[in-house]
């Protein structure tokens, strides 16, 4: 038997405005990515410049949970035309997507932690050196050196780990990008 049409063409629409939500955040996460390549192009050492890379980090968590949503819209509403019409839709494809989101999302938050703590760390050397300025106490050189140090070890971690996320965004982009066959199959005539 035939499903109900009513149920099809809304799972339809669904299909249509979650693939436009998802080329839209693809979009927005081709920007992101962007930004975060000019932010692995900065020397680690440039505390303050690589540091500003926390809100875009923060952006792209945000346009990956977005994408991962609609996504998660897409596959939800193929799995009810399937069902209603009873035809055979791969959705191999958009699975993929979402692993690939879940991935790129981890990659994210380690990047993330990263900078936070680097930015902990460039706090603590800041707070050394306001403190030499404001008392004129003399400040053992090994504790300046040692917390320049943290610095700049955070700094090579953070750097690291942008590097490995704009690598992931690369791997992931083309898998996101892909066009499946699924919005023809479930948008067919039901087989009779």
């Amino acid at each position: 038997a035939k499903g109900d049409a009513s149920v099809i063409k809304a799972a339809q629409e669904l299909l249509k405005q979650s693939r436009e939500k998802c080329k839209y955040w693809l979009q927005v996460l081709r920007k992101c990515q962007e930004h975060l390549l000019l932010r692995c192009q900065v020397s680690y050492t440039q505390g303050d410049q690589i540091m500003a890379c926390i809100p875009e980090l923060e952006s792209s968590r945000q346009t990956i949970n977005e994408y991962h949503a609609g996504a998660t819209q897409t596959l939800e509403a193929v799995h009810l035309i399937r069902r209603e019409k009873h035809v055979q839709l791969n959705t191999e494809g958009q699975e993929r997507k979402l692993e690939v989101t879940k991935a790129s999302l981890l990659l994210v938050e380690r990047a993330l932690a990263a900078a936070n703590t680097h930015a902990q760390a460039h706090m603590g050397y800041k707070t050394v050196m306001q403190q030499i300025q404001a008392s004129g106490t003399h400040v053992e050189k090994a504790t300046i050196d040692s917390a320049a140090e943290l610095v700049n070890q955070h700094g090579r971690i953070l750097h690291l780990q942008l590097q490995a996320l704009v690598q992931g965004f690369m791997q992931a982009l083309p898998v996101l990008d892909a066009q499946g066959g699924i919005i023809a199959s479930a948008n067919a005539s039901p087989v009779a």
